[in-house]
């Protein structure tokens, strides 16, 4: 049964595998070691961070030990940039080596992101990589290198920015509030779409992931359009359908969706309502 915030109508529900976002590909991928032994330290991240440009707070990316150890552990890194300025792109706050101090399990690299406010489209990308390890028989191993790709947050002004809608997101339904992530859709931050990956209809259905188009209305406005294409709402199932027509406004970050729902079995179980969209 659907959840009842949704509608008073009663509906089958769906016990549906989600489709995940997958990482983004880099040209060239860090290194990754598999297990050998019980002593080692390691990244604990994926091996790709995508990080938009504007983020606010340094990003910290763990360094742990597999097993707290009596004596510290000392780990020198570097960091290399690929397209990436140091002091014009980022700056790296921790200094090498790093430090596991003995009895705990970790300790955190931090590097702040630099926003530029100057548009770039080349990759720009910071290889961390672990150099060397203290005392000698501890080795980096899983995760021993990181990339991290700055996602470009300045547009043409004929282009919405995307980039507001990128991240942790909040989708109201009425009284219900839920949760989901927001991606740069095709053509990246500047490509004028975002793909929200998240439960729109609570956490008693599947989740659903949509692309939502953004359009201005009048060259340089920081409000418009956005719509969302019919499509089948449920991986792997074709019963119902959603469309959404609405607007956004970059200033109070919100993207309003007047949404149908169809199910395509029984029309008498159609509906209309409202999805709100901002940044948690």
């Amino acid at each position: 049964m659907w959840d009842t915030s949704m509608s008073s109508s009663q509906k089958p529900l769906f016990v549906i595998s989600i489709l995940l976002l997958s990482l983004f590909a880099c040209d060239t991928e860090p290194e990754k070691t598999i297990f050998a032994g019980p002593q080692f330290v390691f990244f604990e991240s994926e091996l790709n961070v995508p990080v938009l440009e504007n983020v606010s707070a340094p990003l910290t990316i763990p360094l742990k030990v597999s097993l707290a150890q009596k004596q510290n552990i000392s780990v020198t890194f570097e960091v290399i940039g690929e397209g990436a300025v140091p002091d014009s792109d980022y700056k790296v706050i921790s200094a090498s080596p790093l430090q596991i101090t003995a009895g705990l399990y970790s300790t955190d690299f931090n590097i702040k992101i630099i926003n530029n406010e100057v548009r770039q489209k080349e990759k720009r990308i910071i290889r961390l990589r672990i150099t060397s390890v203290t005392p000698e028989e501890f080795t980096a191993q899983v995760t021993k290198e990181v990339l991290i790709e700055i996602q470009d947050d300045d547009c043409a002004n004929d282009v919405p920015q995307a980039s507001n809608w990128i991240g942790d997101l909040s989708i109201r339904d009425g009284s219900s509030t839920t949760s989901g992530k927001g991606t740069a859709g095709a053509g990246g931050i500047c490509g004028g779409s975002i793909v929200v990956d998240g439960n729109f209809f609570g956490s008693n259905n599947p989740k659903s992931k949509m692309t939502i188009n953004l359009i201005q209305k009048v060259l340089g406005s920081e409000n418009g359009i956005a719509n969302v294409i019919r499509f089948k709402l449920f991986t792997g199932d074709d019963r119902y359908e959603y469309e959404a027509s609405g607007t956004y406004t970059e200033t109070g970050q919100t993207i309003t969706l007047n949404y149908s729902l169809y199910d395509t079995q029984d029309a008498a179980n159609n509906f209309n309502r409202t999805h709100i969209i901002t940044p948690q």
